[in-house]
């Protein structure tokens, strides 16, 4: 009985999302308030990109992205790949992204196995990243004036764009 409970708290520890959630709203408050400083200084470290010649738009848009990023991977692929390989799926997957965040795009003199790194996280996330574009465009059925099916069109056009999901 004990089983799951570890599970879930392995789950937790590797996969918290009230982290990224709680950024993103500190993001949509400060823009909320026409406080452009306190939403870069929200997303600073959080995004890799350079914030300071971002508008507004670019703001909300990059932490939009990021929440995306972390409902594929920290939500989605985690429990992908723990209902496919289980435990031991989870830690691979958790380890791969951590190596991804940490050096995956600062790898100064470590270029090959930055690389490497991306790839191999690009190929872990394609399918949950695809799962939670669904999952998505489905909630958006439930928002005033969505329209779930054009969220589905607008999927696979996009998916390859980003730099994460090219593999």
């Amino acid at each position: 009985p004990w089983g799951g409970v570890i599970v879930l708290s392995f789950f937790f520890a590797l996969f918290g999302l009230a982290g990224p959630v709680a950024r993103i709203g500190r993001v949509r408050r400060a823009l909320a308030a026409d406080r452009p400083a306190r939403a870069r200084k929200a997303l600073d470290g959080f995004v890799m990109r350079d914030l300071s010649r971002i508008d507004d738009y670019g703001l909300g848009r990059a932490a939009t992205e990021r929440a995306a990023q972390a409902f594929a991977e920290d939500g989605v692929g985690a429990l992908f790949w723990y209902g496919l390989l289980g435990l031991p799926g989870l830690f691979a997957y958790a380890a791969v992204n951590r190596l991804n965040a940490r050096a995956g795009f600062r790898a100064d003199g470590f270029a090959h196995a930055a690389f490497v790194v991306r790839r191999l996280a690009a190929a872990l996330n394609f399918f949950p990243a695809r799962i939670a574009g669904v999952l998505v465009a489905g909630a958006v059925a439930f928002a005033p004036g969505g329209r779930p099916g054009a969220s589905l069109r607008a999927i696979p056009p996009h998916a390859r764009k980003h730099r994460n999901q090219a593999a």
